[in-house]
């Protein structure tokens, strides 16, 4: 009877004992879902985190496409950029040879014009002493058949007189002029030649810059369409220059009016 009881004693320690353990267990099992719980809502706000994450790489993707497409389209453009500067690169070095071209056609023409121009030049002074050494003979011959002392003579020896003063004057003026003109064009083709071989030497920096040529001149910046254009201004009176002083003589005996204070009878 006492190790029953002592058996049952024991049963209900142990009953206590689970009691207790069961209690434990139950607070346990609370807190257990009271973790669920938290773990749902950490469940839930990782899975709309993960929606957001996923939303972001889609619009990376959508991004990613479009940079790509965009890459692309730059390459395309760059590859056309690239043929549009070597096609203006050739059209500049053709357009700097014809320029070169133009400008030494521009320079042999103003050779030829100044060859032909010193070809052209004025009457020796032994042309121009037997010149008016044949109007005096003229004049003689024709002052001899008139009466001594006549005025048909004096007139007509003041009229050839006038007539001789005439060509002098004009054969003077017309050689100061042949001069200047000379001089001035020289001038300007020395300036043309430097220029020339300047632009000549020069290389393009640029694709599409052309060559600034620094003149020796003036300090300042010439273009190569300012050399195709040179000798157009001032200084081109040459080709139109009046050469009747290379024959004055047929104006003087084709009845030409001599000097206002020295004409004739009418």
């Amino acid at each position: 009877k006492i190790r029953l009881q002592t058996d049952v004693q024991e049963h209900k320690d142990t009953i206590e004992a689970f009691e207790v353990e069961v209690g434990e267990l139950a607070e346990e099992n609370s807190k257990l879902k009271e973790d669920m719980g938290e773990l749902a809502l950490e469940n839930a706000k990782l899975k709309e985190e993960l929606g957001e994450q996923e939303a972001v790489i889609t619009e990376l993707k959508e991004n990613g496409d479009a940079l790509a497409e965009e890459r692309a389209w730059r390459m395309e453009k760059d590859r056309e950029n690239k043929e549009l500067r070597q096609e203006l690169k050739e059209k500049a070095e053709a357009i700097t040879a014809l320029r070169r071209e133009a400008l030494k056609s521009s320079l042999n023409e103003k050779n030829t014009s100044l060859e032909n121009l010193e070809q052209t030049a004025a009457p020796s002074p032994n042309e121009r002493k037997a010149l008016r050494m044949a109007l005096f003979e003229q004049v003689k011959a024709v002052v001899d058949l008139s009466p001594p002392g006549s005025a048909l003579q004096v007139a007509m020896f003041l009229h050839t007189l006038s007539e001789v003063i005439d060509i002098m004057c004009q054969d003077q003026r017309n050689i100061e002029k042949l001069e200047k003109e000379k001089a001035r064009y020289q001038a300007r083709r020395s300036e043309a030649l430097s220029l020339l071989e300047a632009v000549i030497e020069a290389t393009p920096t640029r694709d599409t810059k052309e060559v600034a040529v620094q003149t020796k001149s003036d300090g300042g910046e010439v273009s190569p369409m300012q050399l195709s254009t040179f000798g157009k201004g001032e200084g081109t009176k040459i080709k139109s220059f009046d050469f009747r002083f290379s024959s004055p003589v047929h104006s003087g005996l084709r009845g030409g009016r001599g000097h206002s204070s020295c004409r004739g009878p009418k």
